[in-house]
């Protein structure tokens, strides 16, 4: 659209301008020449003088006579190829030959399956790691819940000791449930028992188990919140 709008004003432009200014007198445009020299002497000159035009049409010849003939000799070098190549792959001997080839590719592909035995599948179950990873995600558990105790029993996190001195309660309560945890996971936590976990991932769900765990996590929650009713100021 721009393009189109500065063609369009272009000529208005010189007509609005010679309008305003008056009239001009016009003058005639010069041709450039251009002089090239010959590389030898033809009909008696050295050089020939061509205008901006002709020089253009004498460059636009040359390079459509060079694509055209480039063309040409590709098209016609393709062209050989092509039919020396049908007429290779159609023959009676290429083709036995050909045939041959694969009867060989194939006998020696059962060769060296029947001399390759498969290896072992690797075990894909690594003991340690999984007790390792259980027994952070269990650590992470504990330091949670017991920081949440610790908040919730002692909101200031400070606590007065038998000597007088004002200590932190986050050393008996966090530390103590993680160096429990410790203990237990160091005495309980085997291969074995993560064994046995695995094996009764089909068994039906306990529903006892799941009803006593809530009931559990029902007091408890009841409990910490009666705690942290009484203990609110006013």
């Amino acid at each position: 659209m721009i393009l189109l709008f500065l063609a369009a004003a272009a000529p208005l432009w010189s007509l609005v301008t010679q309008r305003v200014g008056g009239p001009e007198v016009p003058i005639a445009p010069e041709p450039q020449i251009i002089e090239i020299d010959l590389p030898m002497t033809v009909a008696g000159a050295d050089s020939i003088s061509l205008t901006g035009l002709q020089a253009a049409g004498v460059l636009g010849g040359i390079v459509v006579a060079v694509v055209v003939g480039a063309g040409a000799a590709l098209a016609f070098a393709y062209t050989q190829l092509s039919k020396q190549v049908s007429s290779v792959t159609e023959s009676d001997d290429y083709r036995s030959q050909s045939a041959a080839l694969e009867e060989l590719d194939k006998e020696r592909t059962i060769k060296l399956r029947n001399n390759r035995t498969a290896g072992e599948v690797p075990e894909h179950k690594m003991p340690r790691w999984s007790v390792l990873s259980t027994s952070l995600l269990i650590l992470l558990l504990v330091l949670m819940s017991a920081m949440l105790i610790n908040s919730t029993f002692v909101p200031a996190g400070e606590y007065l000791n038998d000597a007088g001195e004002i200590a932190s309660s986050a050393m008996p309560i966090v530390g103590g449930s993680i160096l429990i945890a410790l203990v237990v996971l160091f005495l309980r936590m085997r291969p074995q028992a993560l064994n046995r976990f695995e094996a009764t991932d089909n068994d039906p769900i306990p529903w006892d188990a799941i009803w006593v765990i809530l009931s559990g996590m029902l007091v408890v929650g009841l409990g910490i919140g009666l705690v942290v009713y009484l203990n609110l100021p006013g």
